[in-house]
């Protein structure tokens, strides 16, 4: 804040507590990488069958704009910490921020991040991939 580091607590909130002044300035940064999220176990039936990626704090999703196959069965390709080694790669829509090619056991997909999938013209999206059955 203000040019100086202020200790923060991964997963908690980070609480600053002042009188605000013009000028004051906030810069956050964050560790972007790809990481799998596994489906939560037992919040739902069957919820263990998914899994999601993320990079850094954004939520990537498959969009059936730019991937026909949006909703098949996939298993994410990710090392012992869950971190996954995604290409960022010039978007295929243009009206996309972000999109990456996405390593999975059989082959690449392509994901974008949440915000730039077009679902309002009666398309689909799949945050939560369905696991393919090993």
């Amino acid at each position: 804040m203000n040019g100086k580091s202020l200790k923060v607590e991964s997963g908690q909130y980070a609480i600053i507590d002042r009188e605000w002044k013009n000028n004051d300035r906030i810069e956050i940064e964050f560790e972007m990488i790809a990481r799998v999220i596994d489906g939560p176990q037992g919040s739902a039936p069957g919820s263990e069958n998914f899994q999601a990626v993320t990079w850094g704090p954004i939520v990537l999703a498959r969009d059936e704009n730019i991937d026909p196959t949006f909703n098949q069965p996939t298993k994410i390709k990710e090392n012992k910490r869950g971190v996954v080694k995604v290409t960022k790669t010039t978007p295929t829509r243009s009206d996309a921020r972000m999109e990456f090619i996405v390593p999975t056991t059989k082959g690449n997909i392509r994901m974008v991040d949440y915000a730039s999938v077009n679902c309002w013209e009666d398309s689909h999206v799949c945050t939560w991939l369905p696991l393919i059955k090993e």
